[in-house]
């Protein structure tokens, strides 16, 4: 007998991917990482790491450019706080609807959970739409899947405006000249525009995946590192903890020097992708 027929019928809860068979012994499996082979790799967790870096926009100067137009005593330390909240309560809750889903497929299917979808665009647009259809009021989900382009857009926004000024931070203010953020906006975009339609050719894939695995993954590692050193040993991390106190009117918790100096420096290095020109050649040769 297949495993379909000892199911209940469509109508019933077990349709559910949140509530259905296998997925919460699956949710609490994969959390544990006793059930994802491989969870003990290397390359797992360097991937995951990698994630937690953009997923906080770390190393990539977007909370740094969007925080210049704070005030000057704006509280920066409880605003790190509670993004670091509301980031990893937010990551939580989309592992549980993820791993549900996954979990649900998987024992539907007869297959193991690896079995399932691959990391990546597989998995946003085949598992995702999938487990769509599973739902109740199936074109109601279908219909917000779709918000995934908002997502991108959101995203989009926050890179635009990190490179803009950046860039127009370098010029000096003799070279202004009218509508100059909107006319490099619009330059910007166009030439994004132009470059990523190498994506949507025959061999875009190929091409997104270039793009994936050497420009994206473990650069911001790469770049959290090299901040913490400099901030850490070349400005020193009791000058920057002054800093910070002359903003917001009181020293940070001391854990966060320590972090600077070192815990964040050993976990860069034991995530950095092997292709990556890693720091221990300069730290420990």
């Amino acid at each position: 007998m297949s495993l379909r027929k000892q199911t209940p019928t469509s109508s019933g809860p077990s349709n559910r991917p949140t509530s259905g068979p296998g997925s919460p012994n699956k949710v609490l499996r994969l959390f544990g990482g006793l059930e994802v082979p491989g969870t003990l790799s290397l390359e797992v967790w360097i991937d995951a790491g990698t994630q937690i870096f953009f997923s906080y926009a770390i190393g990539l100067g977007a909370l740094t450019a969007l925080g210049s137009y704070n005030r000057f005593n704006n509280n920066c330390y409880k605003d790190a706080i509670i993004l670091a909240l509301i980031n990893s309560g937010t990551s939580f809750f989309a592992g549980f609807v993820v791993f549900s889903i996954l979990g649900f497929m998987a024992t539907e299917q007869g297959v193991h959970i690896s079995k399932v979808a691959e990391s990546g665009p597989g998995l946003a647009f085949i598992a995702y739409p999938r487990a769509d259809t599973l739902m109740p009021v199936a074109p109601l989900w279908a219909a917000l899947f779709f918000m995934l382009l908002l997502l991108g857009l959101d995203s989009q926004f926050v890179g635009v405006e990190v490179f803009i000024t950046g860039l127009l931070d370098l010029l000096p203010a003799s070279y202004y000249f009218c509508f100059q953020r909107e006319i490099s906006v619009a330059l910007c975009c166009t030439l994004c525009f132009v470059i990523d339609l190498s994506v949507v050719t025959d061999g875009g894939m190929y091409v997104f995946q270039l793009f994936d695995y050497y420009s994206a993954s473990g650069t911001p590692v790469l770049s959290a590192f090299w901040e913490c050193v400099v901030i850490s040993w070349v400005y020193g991390a009791d000058r920057f903890m002054d800093d910070v106190a002359c903003m917001i009117g009181y020293r940070p918790c001391p854990w966060m020097k320590w972090c600077w100096s070192f815990f964040t420096l050993l976990v860069c290095m034991a995530l950095l992708p092997p292709g990556l020109p890693s720091p221990r050649l300069y730290l420990f040769c």
